[in-house]
């Protein structure tokens, strides 16, 4: 988000130096014309760049979710199915709930949360008893 801002007040500067550059040289509108071709050229190709990572990261952040429901789903089965012998589970249980932790942190970060699905405050941790 931050760089598409600076891409678009970098468009900006090369608007305003191509008016300034066109009003002292009227003669000569080779520099500002490249100038400012250049400027645009680069800013497009930014936004571009931009915009598909976002939707790169959009799918990415889907996928982690499901990812992260069949892995809840199969720990609870583990778990009923050795009820005794818990402690083979507790690493799987901590990187699990870290990842629950880390996706609610940034579900509610007001400049990503729309990386993140709907469905992630859904998500409980595990807790043993």
């Amino acid at each position: 988000m931050g760089i598409i801002l600076g891409l678009i007040i970098l468009a900006v500067l090369g608007f305003l130096i191509y008016y300034l550059l066109d009003t002292k040289t009227a003669n000569d509108h080779f520099i500002s014309e490249t100038l400012c071709l250049c400027i645009g050229l680069i800013t497009s190709i930014g936004v571009l760049a931009c915009s598909i990572q976002c939707i790169v990261l959009k799918t990415n952040a889907d996928l982690d979710y499901q990812n992260t429901l069949r892995q809840y789903e199969t720990i609870e089965y583990r778990l009923k199915e050795n009820k005794n012998d818990t402690n083979l589970l507790i690493d799987d249980i901590v990187k699990y709930n870290n990842k629950v932790c880390e996706y609610k942190k940034w579900k509610h970060n007001f400049w990503l949360n729309w990386f993140y699905p709907a469905d992630i405050d859904k998500l409980e941790y595990i807790e043993l008893s």
